[in-house]
């Protein structure tokens, strides 16, 4: 985030501003890719049981998803902002002999890869959501504990295990840092109304699961092109595009006595497992 809105003031000013220079941008954004990452690596290493899918992909579309995208919006409605300032005071003159330098193709360029970065993250948002749930929505691991093909722990379990998954984000909370990317587990009950959305049944959760996959395959999809972003975007959705026909099949009540699996791959996409009826 900081990069795109220290590019605009290195093009105009030919210096760093101190007054557009957001170290606040930078920290959260690298703050959130890190957290991410950290998540990853417990997918890749295995570290989770099954009945924690559903508040670690509850967390990453509520706190981490939705905060990368809040981060990279604000750092290109900075730039465009900026930008169309500038232009104001500049004359026509210069408008014109502007329009054609490459450091304005440059800016443009920058501005358009992290809008690409944006809607990435977006769909992957609404991924982790179909996974599980966001707010008013239910997903695929809810809908495997309301039909009962997830086992719950008894007594405090899933509680213990939350405040241990959440403990590395403990110094993140909105004193030290601002806005709080540390969730405790009572906020998590209260924020994701989980047990009202566990009543919906396994059917209902399902059924708004695959809508939630079909949208975020036609974002994916529309991430054409060559390069890192693109490859991922292709990978992932083709994963959605079998979970969603996995869970529309589910949701029709026709498989209610066939275990769905989890089926994580070593790739890039090891976040989104695939769903797998057995």
């Amino acid at each position: 985030a900081e990069r795109a809105e220290n590019a605009f003031d290195l093009y105009y000013f030919g210096q760093e501003s101190s007054i557009n220079l957001s170290l606040t941008s930078f920290v959260m954004l690298h703050t959130l890719y890190l957290i991410k990452y950290h998540f990853y690596l417990s997918f890749y290493l295995d570290l989770f049981v099954s009945f924690e899918y559903s508040y670690v992909y509850w967390y990453l579309n509520e706190v981490i998803f939705k905060w990368l995208v809040n981060t990279l919006d604000r750092s290109i409605t900075l730039v465009a902002a900026g930008e169309k300032r500038m232009l104001k005071v500049r004359k026509k003159s210069d408008r014109k002999k502007l329009s054609k330098c490459k450091k304005e193709i440059e800016m443009k360029k920058k501005t358009n890869e992290k809008q690409r970065f944006l809607l990435f993250y977006r769909a992957q948002a609404k991924i982790a959501e179909a996974f599980f749930m966001a707010s008013y929505f239910c997903a695929a691991a809810v809908a495997l504990i309301a039909s009962g093909k997830i086992r719950m722990p008894l007594s405090d379990m899933e509680q213990s295990r939350f405040e241990h998954r959440m403990s590395p984000f403990s110094s993140l909370n909105s004193v030290t840092f601002g806005i709080s990317l540390f969730v405790e587990y009572t906020q998590y009950i209260h924020i994701s109304r989980i047990e009202s959305l566990r009543m919906l049944g396994g059917a209902k959760c399902f059924s708004i699961a695959a809508d939630a996959f079909d949208w975020a395959r036609g974002e994916l999809e529309s991430l054409s092109g060559n390069d890192e972003i693109a490859q991922e975007a292709a990978a992932i959705a083709r994963i959605c595009k079998n979970n969603s026909v996995v869970s529309r099949i589910i949701s029709s009540g026709s498989k209610n006595e066939s275990q769905i699996d989890f089926v994580f791959n070593n790739d890039l996409s090891y976040m989104y497992p695939l769903l797998k009826i057995t």
